[in-house]
């Protein structure tokens, strides 16, 4: 099975316990005016990926978003109206955690 593709095809994996892989960035720009921004991408590097806040795994209230620089995880996923790439299922990830996937022990490094 291809990862992402439509909104569709995202519900269908999840339905069937296939699980993304997790990429690994930190939000680069918010406008809290629109509820949105940007991630930049640890891999592949220079990548910036659309962030809703409605794509925040845990919800926060407007105006309570998390600061620039903050360490994210996310799936990759599809503008269900442009079909350009967007960041999904995002979390906040702690700069302290250990270990982890090779791509979270990068990250690690890298913030």
């Amino acid at each position: 099975w291809a990862v992402g593709g439509t909104p569709q095809m995202q519900m269908f994996q999840q339905a069937v316990g296939f699980e993304q892989p997790r990429l690994y960035g930190t939000l680069s720009q918010w406008q809290p005016d629109k509820a949105c921004g940007f991630i930049d991408c640890i891999e592949p590097a220079g990548k910036k990926l659309f962030a809703h806040k409605s794509d925040f795994e845990q919800q926060f209230l407007d105006g309570m978003a998390p600061p620039l620089g903050t360490p994210l995880s996310f799936v990759l996923g599809h503008d269900p109206k442009s079909g350009k790439e967007r960041a999904c299922q995002i979390r906040a990830e702690s700069r302290w955690a250990v270990g982890g996937t090779p791509q979270m022990q990068m990250f690690q490094q890298a913030v």
